[in-house]
């Protein structure tokens, strides 16, 4: 009786698990980051990394993250994510923490400006004065601006949502949170390797 039970409960579990739906196979993405003028400390870039690769696996992209100095010519596989201090011009006084450069012949890149992440925290610009909490803090934040703006990078078509990873405005507490949600029209884009999405895999990159 107890084997018959045992059997009975196996093919059940069998049946339940061939009627779930098979998920398509996640995207990969490949990441050279460079740390333009090497201002971020050990802790601050990796947390920056784990908590990008984090954000982008919940959107079904998992991320190849590789590291680079900013003389080195990458092909045109991977996506560049640049941290630099400043903003440029209108950007700064919009205190953009990040951007990308859209259009047919846009590079595949993202910026992340570090000051205006700081700025946002409240913390202090001089990163020697930073503690091993706040260090960890900035790199959670400069990855989910990351994830976000590489969002941008292969979704250029898609706008931002009305919150979370994709919110137009993020503050203090959205950057520092343990998770930000991913809204569907994000996941619908990414999920799914569209035909805009492939023609940008095959774009040569523009030379930053």
């Amino acid at each position: 009786m107890r084997n018959l039970l045992i059997v009975a409960v196996a093919a059940l579990v069998n049946a339940s698990a061939a009627a779930e739906p098979v998920l398509a196979p996640q995207r990969r993405l490949t990441v050279v980051f460079v740390d333009v003028e090497r201002a971020l400390s050990p802790l601050a870039a990796s947390s920056l990394r784990d908590e990008a690769v984090r954000s982008l696996r919940g959107a079904g992209v998992e991320l190849e993250w590789l590291r680079a100095e900013a003389r080195e010519i990458f092909d045109g596989t991977t996506y560049k994510l640049l941290l630099v201090r400043r903003a440029p011009g209108g950007l700064r006084l919009r205190c953009a923490m990040g951007s990308v450069i859209s259009g047919p012949d846009a590079p595949r890149a993202a910026w992340l400006y570090l000051d205006s992440v700081l700025t946002t925290l409240r913390l202090p610009a001089d990163l020697e004065r930073l503690g091993l909490a706040q260090a960890r803090d900035l790199g959670l934040a400069l990855g989910k601006v990351a994830a976000h703006e590489l969002v941008h990078a292969v979704a250029p078509e898609l706008p931002h949502a009305r919150a979370g990873l994709m919110a137009a405005q993020m503050g203090r507490t959205m950057l520092t949170s343990t998770a930000l949600p991913i809204d569907a029209a994000t996941l619908a884009a990414l999920r799914p390797l569209a035909p805009t999405a492939a023609a940008l895999v095959a774009a040569p990159s523009a030379a930053y």
